[in-house]
């Protein structure tokens, strides 16, 4: 090492091209230092303790950062497409309470003005992630329960593409309020809700309706301010409600009761009445087999849209009556009614229903008697 340190000094943006060793060189414009090995010239130094009564800064990058710090400010100068980073990053021990466990760790922006706020709570035994505004309290915004693996979220989580658990865990989502599933929320399409059990689809919401996809088991009531639409009820009912004034003459709407869909097709014509004979539906009237058989009514151009064997009925004419609960019967003219009593001899009166509301509906309940006039 040399004995003797000799100083030396330039300008502009000149580096000593040989200092010799114990030589130290200064440049008066840049303000950097350089000395010679003997060998080299060097311009790197390495102290033990640096202590400044204003700012540190480097045009490179500071490493080996550690010790204690009460506040560290970041600037970036970023662009478009990575936003600057500009704020400080500090830590807050409470020692108001005696209590130097609990500590805050502020990140802000330089203004001080928003930030995060990451706090233990040595009370409540947990860390809380807090959105600060300038506010000494902030909002909590997320919530981690120390000892367990519960998360608590106090606002919305969107963006979100898959929420789950791991193998064999329960994903338990509750709320002390309400629970709100949005989809399509900007409404530039059909939003779906769809439940699944691995790769089966379950339930699919939307806003044409619910589609199960297996079934629905209730211990209690299942209620519908529409129609409930079955390709096939099964099982005991205890009672049926007929809603009177829902009957009309649209195609498979003007009946209301209980309906036969017949297993082979058969030309049918809506709202008139047909006997069963022989296994074919024939118009019926008040004369021969055709008024003493199995009766029903069409529900549309074939048998396979169904016949009303019992219910309220919309027909396809009228019958003469508006006397609401006046007998109506098989009328001389096939597949009609009429609410006149026949005089004829051989004729059959057979009170097949009730007038129920305007001239063409009635409640469908054929007798299992009749008489024959002689």
């Amino acid at each position: 090492m040399a004995q003797t340190i000799q100083l030396k000094r330039g300008t502009g943006s000149s580096v000593p091209s040989s200092l010799s060793e114990g030589e130290l060189a200064i440049n008066l414009d840049s303000g950097k230092l350089f000395y010679g090995s003997g060998s080299s010239v060097l311009s790197s130094y390495t102290f033990t303790d640096v202590t400044a009564s204003g700012a540190i800064s480097a045009s490179g990058t500071v490493t080996g950062l550690t010790g204690s710090f009460n506040q560290l400010s970041v600037t970036s100068t970023g662009d478009t497409a990575s936003p600057p980073l500009d704020g400080h990053l500090f830590r807050i021990t409470d020692t108001s309470n005696n209590n130097p466990d609990i500590d805050h760790f502020f990140v802000e922006n330089d203004a001080l003005t928003y930030g995060m706020r990451w706090h233990y709570d040595g009370g409540d035994n947990d860390f809380k992630l807090y959105r600060h505004n300038n506010d000494a309290t902030g909002t909590p915004v997320i919530k981690f329960n120390r000892g367990n693996d519960n998360i608590t979220v106090y606002g919305e989580i969107t963006g979100v593409s898959t929420l789950g658990g791991s193998a064999d865990a329960v994903l338990n989502i509750s709320a002390d309020s309400d629970i709100i599933y949005t989809a399509d929320n900007d409404g530039d399409e059909v939003g779906q809700h769809i439940f699944k059990d691995r790769t089966a689809t379950l339930l699919t919401i939307d806003e044409t309706g619910a589609d199960f996809s297996s079934h629905i088991t209730a211990s209690g009531n299942i209620s519908a301010s529409g129609d409930i639409i079955a390709s096939t009820l099964t099982g005991k009912f205890k009672h049926r409600d007929l809603q009177l004034g829902r009957q009309t003459n649209n195609l498979n709407d003007n009946a209301n009761g209980d309906i036969i869909y017949w297993d082979v097709s058969q030309g049918t014509t809506q709202g008139n009445i047909y006997s069963l004979c022989d296994g074919t539906w024939t118009l019926a009237s008040n004369a021969g087999s055709v008024s003493t058989g199995s009766l029903a009514i069409a529900m549309g151009d074939d048998a396979q849209v169904g016949m009303c064997v019992r219910g309220l009925v919309y027909m396809a004419a009228s019958y003469s009556t508006t006397a609401k609960g006046a007998p109506v019967y098989l009328s001389t003219t096939t597949g009609r009614l009429t609410n006149a009593v026949s005089t004829t001899s051989g004729k059959i009166n057979r009170i097949v229903g009730y007038h129920m509301s305007g001239s063409q509906t009635i409640y469908f309940n054929p007798d299992n008697t009749w008489i024959e006039v002689s």
